[in-house]
């Protein structure tokens, strides 16, 4: 698991450093308050931020909802209608 993290945090950066370095590389650092006042490229650094916190923390929230002790599960049985079994 810990391999599938490091592989997704690796791609993800990747990602950004294809999305913004053209631009940095390019300009230099005058680029980056012009980039910034972007609304394209605040809201594409936002989703790499969030990304990359969700595959940092996701593994921890299966051992959060699956303790194996005497509880009840609830699992959404569809997900387009979000029926849920107990099981």
């Amino acid at each position: 698991m810990f391999a599938l993290q490091l592989t997704a945090i690796a791609l993800l950066c990747l990602s950004a450093l294809l999305f913004f370095g053209p631009q940095i590389v390019a300009y230099g650092p005058r680029a980056i308050p012009s980039l910034a006042r972007r609304r394209d490229v605040r809201f594409v650094a936002t989703t790499f931020a969030s990304l990359i916190v969700l595959a940092l923390i996701a593994p921890s929230f299966s051992t959060a909802l699956y303790t194996g002790g005497s509880t009840i599960y609830a699992m959404a049985a569809e997900l387009t209608s979000m029926n849920f079994g107990v099981v």
